[in-house]
Parts: structure tokens; sequence; C-alpha cells
């Protein structure tokens, strides 16, 4: 029998091809493994880019606030060899476990920034780094990390992109790069080196002001006012704002700067429920806290530490929704809002947008509400009116009546000194000697008006004495907080048996003739004749002083202090009266009175 085989299309390869597809097979079974391992383990080189959000660190040069503090290493941060984008990348030489250092003095927040990121290239083959951040203290965060902890191993030649994330709940203030090859000369390249920011989160759409409650949305609304103080105040910032083109930027300049938005057409609280508005901060830890202004130009209440709502997110928009009845406004009508500055020290700006009266709180998105932080300002008011309704008046201007001024004064019961009280609610005297220092022009006109013929609190009598005399009642403020820190009990002029000057405004008994004893016993009599004096210097009836004393606010403020006419260093302590002018300005400026601390406070 015979075996039949059928054999058909056989193909024989050539020996070559044969080992290519062999060589092929074996180098799959090497690679794909690899391949997958490092793309679970995430290791696989990754392109980072910087956004229009992110924060340069190194682009063709070292952003500004970056410094080098490397060690044992050479920085040449203008190599032109092989740069990753650009033109340039920075060349790093180090030696015996050197390392590229940079360095910041503004920490760097774990609230906005989610990773630093660089890119790096080897010259040398063999090589090795670690990396390590340095908190805002300048100490090392934790134990130094080998690169390969965030990616793949440096390669010769070749770049390749790292992210470090950023640790939770820390700053940071620099980053260090360190050769852990143990090599002299070894030269690396470094570039793309920046802040990847965290995403902002959009919130959801706040409601919608009933008519008539909308304050500021892509511009201050028609009826407001800006009456902020110490602050840049910008309506119309392009970057950020939170809906439209434009948001409000309020920088405080000073210790417990305000912005101050107001109205003269009173908004009638009873048709609002809240008052709403996004915030931006600009830094971490920023504090302010908020007030409404009522009809006659008071605070509605105590203010409130926006903590007690939540604290202002650092590069993200936060929206807040305060109920009016938390800020005392029920039942009440109300010319304005502040927003003040409360960590006693000038702020980067913040940003605010859609701030509104909205008569449903319940359609504003939901906010978290800790409870009351310890440090919420105390139940006593710290300031009754940074408002400066009484300004200074021209020479030779028709004065109001102590009556009339009395019915112009916004009465408030804020008393940031109770031990004032009795002195306070004390008349004065008709004063029947004379003006120091006036001419019998000066006498005649002025000398009647002074009584003290008033009575009400620090504040109210320190406007109704700025009312009467027409000066500016923000600086008569100011030279009180100078003169005794607002206590009628402060004693000056010590002469070696005995003291010479006596209360709120420090008026001198050896110098100002019937003053004493009632400048002790009546502020407004002490109020009343010092600022007569002064509206005496500035009209003109003081013979003794230049003709160009006349309408010198400032000039007339320091002769009280000196008697001398714009005398004195005003870098040298107690030297005359450029010296003591400086000073009242000082506090013009910074308004100690609006501070909560300068209720019951020393100077």
């Amino acid at each position: 029998m015979t075996n039949i085989f059928w054999v058909d299309r056989i193909t024989i390869l050539p020996m070559k091809l044969k080992l290519k597809i062999v060589s092929v097979f074996c180098l799959a079974l090497v690679v794909l493994p690899g391949f997958v391992w490092l793309l679970l383990t995430g290791k696989i080189a990754q392109a980072f880019t910087p956004t229009s959000t992110d924060s340069i660190i190194y682009d063709e040069s070292l952003s500004n606030g970056w410094q080098n503090w490397s060690w044992n290493s050479t920085v040449d941060f203008n190599a032109l060899e092989t740069p990753k984008s650009g033109a340039k990348a920075i060349a790093a030489t180090m030696n015996s476990w050197g390392g590229l250092y940079l360095h910041t003095d503004t920490a760097i927040d774990s609230t906005v920034s989610e990773a630093i990121i660089f890119s790096l290239r080897p010259t040398q083959d063999g090589t090795n780094f670690a990396v390590l951040l340095y908190d805002e203290n300048n100490q090392p965060i934790g134990n130094s990390m080998p690169i390969t902890t965030f990616g793949e191993a440096p390669t010769i030649h070749m770049w390749k992109s790292y992210s470090i994330p950023h640790p939770a709940n820390r700053k940071v203030k620099g980053v260090a790069i360190q050769d852990i090859s143990g090599k002299n000369d070894n030269k690396v390249l470094i570039d793309d080196f920046f802040v990847k920011q965290k995403p902002i989160v959009i919130p959801t759409p706040i409601a919608v002001p009933a008519k008539g409650g909308t304050i500021y949305t892509e511009g201050l609304a028609s009826g407001w006012e800006n009456w902020s103080w110490s602050s840049a105040i910008n309506f119309d910032n392009a970057t950020p704002a939170l809906t439209g083109q434009k948001s409000l930027a309020f920088a405080p300049q000073s210790p417990w700067a305000g912005m101050y938005l107001h109205t003269n057409a009173a908004v009638d609280a009873n048709l609002f429920a809240s008052l709403q508005f996004s915030l931006y901060a600009s830094q971490a830890n920023q504090q302010f806290a908020l007030t409404v202004i009522d009809e006659y130009s008071q605070m509605a209440a105590s203010p409130i530490n926006l903590e007690k709502y939540g604290a202002p997110v650092q590069g993200a928009w936060k929206t807040y929704t305060v109920p009016l009845s938390d800020l005392g406004a029920t039942n009440k009508r109300l010319r304005g809002i502040i927003l003040q500055e409360v960590k006693g020290q000038a702020q980067p700006a913040i940003y605010l947008d859609d701030v509104a009266f909205i008569s449903n709180a319940t359609s504003s998105p939901a906010i978290v509400q800790p409870s009351v932080l310890a440090t919420q300002a105390p139940t006593a008011m710290p300031t009754p009116l940074p408002v400066r309704k009484f300004t200074t008046l021209t020479p030779g201007s028709q004065l109001p009546s102590g009556e009339e001024c009395t019915a112009m004064v916004r009465r408030s019961p804020w008393e940031p000194r109770p031990e004032n009280t009795q002195a306070n609610n004390t008349k004065g005297i008709q004063l029947t000697t004379r003006i120091d220092g006036a001419n019998a022009e000066g006498n005649q006109k002025y000398l009647a008006r002074i009584n003290g013929d008033f009575t009400g609190t620090t504040d109210e009598i320190i406007q109704w004495g700025a009312c009467k005399w027409g000066l500016d009642e923000e600086i008569v403020r100011a030279v009180a907080a100078q003169e005794s820190w607002w206590r009628q009990s402060t004693l000056g002029d010590y002469n070696g048996k005995d003291y010479e000057s006596y209360g709120l405004l420090q008026v001198r008994r050896t110098y100002h003739e019937g003053t004493h004893p009632t400048s002790v016993t009546s502020v407004p009599f002490n109020v009343d004749y010092a600022l007569g004096w002064r509206r005496a210097c500035m009209d003109g009836y003081f013979d003794w002083i230049p003709a160009e004393s006349r309408g010198d606010e400032w000039g007339c403020v320091g002769l009280w202090f000196s008697g001398q006419w714009k005398n004195g260093d005003q870098n040298v302590p107690y030297s005359g009266s450029n010296w003591y002018t400086g000073k009242v300005k000082g506090y013009l400026e910074t308004k100690p009175w609006l501070h909560p601390d300068f209720v019951g406070s020393s100077q």
C-alpha cells in the first residue's frame, strides 16, 4: 500500500528574515512588560507646558522674586546649548553633592499650588538627582526624594519632565535639585521651571438681586459713591473677574484701611434679606470685617469678621451671603457698606464682584458657615464715622452756630472712653478772658462763641466742635489721638511741680487764661476752646505769625504744639511743629479709632 502526502503552498523563508522575526518577538517580550509597568506607575516621561494661570519660576530668565541660593554649583541662567523651549536654559555645574536651589520670599501656598514642575537634561552618563522642597522658615520639608520618584531616570542628552506634588497644607519657599551621584563638574540643563496652579473652581451663579439692590457689577451702580479710606480702589479691574469683564479691586494701603461704598439715597433694608458678594483673595490669610452704615451715617452693628462665613480663598472666588439681620440692619435704612482690613497691616489687593442686596437668601449658593472664631471683633463698636461730613471751611466763611451743629451731629451710643462720661456730660462756661494769641478783631469775633454748650459721647463732641468751627472732623480726631488718645484725664507739660496741660486737646492753663479748671471738668469746653483758637489762627487773626498762615490748617495744627510757625525737624521727636504735624498726619492716615483695639487701649 502506498502512502500519499499532499503538500501545497509550502513557503521556505530566508534565514535572515527568520532571525528578524524571532528578534522582534523576543524584544516585545522584554519591552512590553516594562512599558506596561511604566504606564501603571506613571513614570513615562510627560510633557508639561505652563498655562497662562501658572506661576513661572524660570523661562528664558529667573522670574522676579526668585533668587539663586545654590551650593557647590556654578549656575548659568543664560545657557544657549539645547534649551527645551525658547532660546535659553539653566546650566548648573554641580560638584561634590552640589545642588541648584531656587528661593522666593513669597511663600507658595498649597491652596493654589498643585505641583512644581521642571524639565531636566543631563550631559553626563550615569548621573542621578534628588529633589527637596523648603518651607516658609527655609527648613526642609521631609527628606529629599530621588528624582525617579517623580518620573523616568534621567538620560544623557535627553529632556525629561518632572512634576513634584505640592505638600498638603504646607507653604513652599524653595526647591532644590541635588546631584546624588557624587560626580564633579556634573553639568545638567534645566528648563520650563514653573508652579502648576490648581484649577479655579467656577461657583454656582449667584442669585439675581431685586430691583434697586445692585451695588457693583461691571462698575459702581448709579447713585453709589466711593468713600473709601487708606486704600487703592479700581472699579475697572480686568483680571480676575467672576462675571462679565470687570471686577472691583480693593488694596488696603495701611492698617485698618477700608472700602466704603456710599449712597445718598438710603436703601430700605426691609426690602432685602442679605448682602451678597463674591470675593477673590490674592494671598492666603487675608482678613476683613464687614459692616453696613445706616441713614444717620452710623454703623448698624459691630463689624463681623468674614471668617464667620468662611475665610477668603486665595486664587479662587468665594460667594458670601450675609443676612442683613446679622449686620444689625433690621428695620433700618442703609447708606453704605464697609469692608475693613483687620490684620492691622497693608494687604495685597482683593477682588469683589456682583455686590448686591438680594431679596431671597435661599436662592443663593450654599456657603460654609463655621462657628464664630474666638478672635472675632469685640462687641464694642470700633468705629463711629469714617465719613468726612464736617470738613474745613475757607477763611471768612459763615460758621454755623453751636445750636445748629447740635442738630447736625450724627448721634451714636459708641463710646471708646467710658471714663470720659462725666466730663462729656458737663457743659462749659462762657469764656470772658481772651483767645490766646488772637488780636482784638479776632477776640471780638470769636471769644463770645466759646462756651462748651453741648453734651454727648467723645466722638459726638469732636463732631460738634469741628462743625462749629468749620474744621475737618477727621483731623480733629487725629489731633485728639496725638494729644491724649481721646482720654480727658490726660495730663501734660510737667513743670517740675505740677502739670500745665489738660484734657482731650491738651489746653495749657499757663497760656490760655480763664480755661482752667473748666478745661479739665468739661470735654465740650476743652474742645470748643482749642478749635476756636485754631479757627482764629486760620482766619488770620494771629499777627505774630506769617501772613501766609491764613487758611493753612496744618500750619495752625502744628502751631498749637510748638508756639512757633513750622519749626523743627519732622524726623526729630518733639523738635517742633513739623514733627508734631507729621505725627498727626500719621494718625489721620492710619485712623487708630477705627481699630477694634482702640476701645480700652493705651497710646
